[in-house]
């Protein structure tokens, strides 16, 4: 999904959220922020990331065997949070 996409939604879902904003402005806000979040969650080597309202991100790293000598790669999982009801938002 592109951030102009998720941009989209979210007018949708809540039309007074971003107010005024221009929709390339706020793609490029969305753009920036999951790269920094893809950046942090690169970074961290063991553990889990978690992130308010939309999960955790657990890492480990895994011990497996390409063309004959054991290597250590990076899992991540993803685990979405549980959504919040409508009365909620």
């Amino acid at each position: 999904m592109k951030p102009i996409e998720l941009v989209e939604l979210i007018k949708e879902k809540r039309p007074n959220l971003l107010g005024k904003m221009p929709e390339k402005k706020a793609a490029a806000v969305i753009q920036a922020a999951l790269g920094e979040l893809g950046r942090h969650i690169a970074a961290a080597e063991e553990g889990a990331v978690r992130v308010p309202g939309m999960g955790t991100f657990r890492i480990r790293m895994v011990e497996m065997e390409k063309d004959g000598e054991d290597v250590t790669v990076k899992r991540i999982v993803f685990l979405a949070a549980k959504p919040k009801s409508k009365d909620e938002d």
